[in-house]
């Protein structure tokens, strides 16, 4: 299984989802290469969707677990800013938001001073 040539693989340059290409095996995540390893039970039997994996299917199985430290560090910056556009308008709705004796600052502009700080803390750390 090192070099790859007991993997199964649907024949011609096009893989078995129709209008897509083939995608070359790679060295890494090997342990989801026995997904598409043929045995003698696969060779005697009808094929099965289920069964056998194509090495294109597994290919691109690797490639989201590649993307899922990408995707869990960017799930805490989406936690923050949705807390931020919702949380802030709430606190500034029941905030005092008179402003000396003539201004009122409106609750929405309170999404404002986190704009700011990120733009002047973006600002510091260049």
């Amino acid at each position: 299984m090192d070099d790859g040539k007991k993997l199964y693989e649907v024949e011609g340059s096009q893989s078995a989802i129709k209008g897509s290409r083939k995608i070359l095996h790679s060295k890494e995540f090997k342990c989801l290469d026995k997904a598409a390893v043929v045995t003698d039970s696969d060779l005697s039997n009808p094929q099965s969707n289920w069964r056998l994996c194509t090495v294109t299917q597994v290919e691109e199985a690797k490639c989201v677990i590649r993307m899922l430290p990408i995707w869990l560090c960017t799930i805490i910056y989406s936690v923050i800013f949705t807390q931020m556009a919702s949380l802030f308008v709430e606190q500034g709705a029941v905030m005092n938001s008179q402003i000396g004796s003539n201004f009122r600052l409106p609750a929405a502009s309170m999404s404002v001073f986190d704009i700011l700080s990120v733009l002047i803390c973006t600002l510091i750390y260049r």
